[in-house]
């Protein structure tokens, strides 16, 4: 495993981390409100995107699983909270945590 591996790993976990605090608390109109603007996005439908984004470039590409991603319908998404969300990030981030397989794929 590279230096460059782990300070990514742990680069991508803090970041995401940060995007997923700032849910925590928001009511269900806090969480899908969209700025009046074309094209306008909800701090959930970016905070999915964001996730699922990561989820198909490390699990994708790097691991080799099957991840499928609708990026339209990520942005899309309207939640009643962010719990759903909120625990499969807990679930990626476990993965994330095993820089060890995950250098191992890059090296590859």
């Amino acid at each position: 495993m590279s230096l460059e591996t782990t300070w990514m790993s742990h680069y991508i976990i803090d970041t995401l981390d940060q995007i997923m605090a700032c849910l925590e608390g928001f009511d269900e109109h806090q969480l899908n409100w969209r700025p009046p603007v074309e094209g306008g996005n909800s701090l959930h439908g970016l905070a999915l995107h964001v996730l699922a984004n990561t989820e198909g470039d490390i699990f994708g590409h790097l691991r080799g699983h099957s991840v499928q991603r609708d990026r339209k319908q990520e942005l899309a998404t309207v939640a009643p909270s962010a719990t759903s969300l909120l625990q499969r990030w807990q679930e990626s981030r476990k993965e994330l945590e095993d820089v060890d397989a995950i250098g191992q794929q890059i090296s590859e």
